[in-house]
């Protein structure tokens, strides 16, 4: 009984200082941000990432551009995250959220667009078109509740799968999904004056290492080793 224990404690020694996995989280900041309306028009000197209708002017969407650094390991989870605006409370009308419908939904798309020609300004109704369609990526609801805070949009396998072909940089389009009526006021991340930068969280998990044992292992190591010699020892005389 002493050596079957014995070789239950040695074993499950020996297999914790074999392997060992490490997980790890990367925060990346945008470096281009924007939007593209309708008719093909962006500014690249204004960073405000309003998407939606605005009275009857040209329905927008917007584009978050990203270089991605050498990742510890394999995507695992991915968290996009965007500042809503809080209400100005000299001017209640001016927020992030702004909608008669009781919320509204923000769908996130690859884009396939040139990112010089995205963040320049020319990649006109393309690039308009190219930030509500194609792959989707993930997406979120907000309601009125939603202003002053960062919405997260957890991102699928979809994109897991795409940051682990290591892109150097990329861009994420998103639109208004449940836009109704195009001559109203029905928007999200509006009056974003201080514009600050969307933010991405990356999970990663490194391939499994053979890390180099302690020396408190390896005393524990001798220790077992000259308790099993004793019990041999002790097992050998029983026997005689």
């Amino acid at each position: 009984m002493a050596r079957s224990r014995l070789s239950i404690v040695l074993g499950l020694t020996f297999g914790l200082t074999l392997s060992a996995s490490i997980s790890s989280a990367q925060l990346i900041t945008a470096v281009n941000q924007g939007w593209y309306d309708e008719t093909g028009f962006h500014d690249p000197t204004n960073p405000n990432y309003f998407i939606g209708a605005f009275g009857g002017y040209p329905v927008t969407r917007d584009f978050f551009v990203f270089h991605l650094p050498t990742l510890a390991g394999p995507a695992t989870a991915a968290t996009l995250e965007i500042y809503n605006s809080a209400v100005d409370p000299f001017d209640p009308d001016s927020k992030g959220y702004f909608s008669p419908d009781p919320f509204e939904t923000v769908v996130l798309h690859d884009v396939t667009t040139p990112l010089s020609s995205l963040t320049a300004g020319l990649g006109g109704v393309s690039a308009y078109n190219d930030l509500g369609t194609g792959t989707v990526f993930g997406s979120a609801t907000l309601t009125n509740a939603d202003n002053g805070k960062w919405i997260p949009f957890a991102l699928n396998a979809d994109f897991l799968a795409f940051l682990n072909t290591a892109p150097t940089q990329f861009a994420l389009g998103g639109m208004l999904s449940t836009l109704g009526d195009p001559s109203s006021y029905e928007f999200v991340f509006g009056s974003a004056t201080e514009a600050p930068l969307a933010r991405l969280t990356i999970q990663t998990t490194s391939i499994p290492v053979a890390p180099v044992p302690e020396p408190s292992t390896y005393g524990l190591l001798a220790a077992l080793v000259v308790t099993a010699a004793a019990l041999r020892r002790r097992s050998a005389r029983a026997r005689a």
